[in-house]
Formats: structure tokens, sequence, C-alpha cells
């Protein structure tokens, strides 16, 4: 019953946006889009959801799985520079769930997993991220070999991502504008809002993105 009504809050939320003409105020600040592509040049981080592999399935679109990689993050000991975000460190869950012995057998298992059904591409950015993959390096490029591993991932706790390309450019960006606008992440729906529906507009949001302004009126 939860996660219906969370999904129903979702669909709810970017339908809402929709509406809207793709432009809302909050308190001193407005949005709306210019397509100036920023935010698909940025690295601003895309967290790939159930829902759009669902979707992506439903449309055949098996190719996209290419452009997805674990977050290192989640599977790093230490994370960036010695910290981790603790909401998305699987390896974290894991030791919290399970007793000491129990959850040695767990990280096990998901390093298994991880290393059987990924393909290790080399290392990404330059950001000292550690996992608990010691063999393959820093910050580790590991794409799924289909959809259905992402599925699986996610049951594990694993976190998906897009993988950029060199300078942090979306995979899907294409002279400003994206390529799978109407079938993008959710993530990607959403922006600049959080999952509140508030506008985000701390510096790094404005920085990024040009859309966001004061609101004059």
């Amino acid at each position: 019953m939860n996660n219906q009504i969370i999904f129903l809050d979702k669909i709810f939320f970017y339908f809402f946006l929709a509406m809207n003409n793709r432009e809302r105020k909050d308190k001193e600040f407005k949005y709306k889009c210019i397509q100036c592509g920023n935010c698909c040049r940025a690295g601003y981080e895309v967290v790939i959801e159930k829902e759009d592999i669902e979707r992506w399935i439903k449309l055949e679109k098996s190719d996209y799985v290419q452009f997805i990689q674990i977050d290192p993050k989640c599977i790093s000991p230490t994370g960036l520079g010695g910290y981790h975000i603790e909401e998305i460190n699987t390896l974290k869950r894991i030791e919290e769930k399970y007793k000491k012995n129990e959850a040695i057998e767990k990280l096990e298992e998901l390093k298994d997993f991880i290393l059987n059904n990924h393909i290790y591409i080399g290392k990404g950015s330059p950001l000292p991220i550690y996992t608990f993959l010691p063999d393959l390096g820093r910050t580790p490029i590991l794409i799924p070999k289909n959809f259905q591993v992402i599925f699986e991932g996610l049951e594990w706790g694993l976190v998906y991502t897009l993988k950029f390309e060199l300078g942090g450019y979306c995979p899907f960006l294409n002279e400003n504008l994206c390529s799978i606008h109407k079938i993008k992440p959710n993530v990607c729906r959403s922006f600049p809002y959080n999952n509140k529906g508030e506008l985000k507009i701390d510096e790094y949001f404005i920085k990024i993105c040009k859309g966001i302004s004061k609101d004059s009126s």
C-alpha cells in the first residue's frame, strides 16, 4: 500500500510539472527551461530507478544498458575522500542488517554477483573512490550485462547511475537537447526540483541551470 502511495505521488509530481508549462516559482526564484543543456553537461548525477528500467523494457530499449553503471560510492568502504553518503552505501546497509559472520558471507555473495554479472571497462573519473573490489582499483566502471541484472542489483541495494561521457556529458545529449526526452529518467524529469517538489536554489543548481532566475514579479 505504501509503495502504491509513493508511486502515485511521483506520477502526480511529474504530471504537475508538465501541466505547468515547465515553469514554477519558489519564493524569490523561478524556473523555466531554456534548453541550454547545462544540466546534461555538468556531470549531474542521474540515479536510475526501477520505473526507468521498466519503461525502457516496454519500449525495447535494451541498448540503453551500455550507458548505465554501478555508482562506485555505494560499494565503497570509505567513499569519496574518506566520506560516503550513508543513505546509498550498500555495504553499510548489509553490515547493519546482518550479524558479523552472516554479513561477511553476504558481502562475498554481493562481490560474486557484481563480478559475474557486470562488465568492467576501466576506471572512471579521477575521483579517489575505492570499492570493496580491490583488484579493480579506484572508481571502476561496471556495466550491467542486461536490464534483469539491474533489477537484481537493486534488490541487493546497489545504486545505478548514467555513465557520463568525457567532460561529464550525458550520453543522450544531442545539440543541447535530450535525445530521449519523452522517456528520460525520472531524476531528469524532476530537475531542478527535489522529491518534495521544491525548487533547488542552492548555489550548485543556480550555477548549473540558466533557467533558474530571480523572480521580479
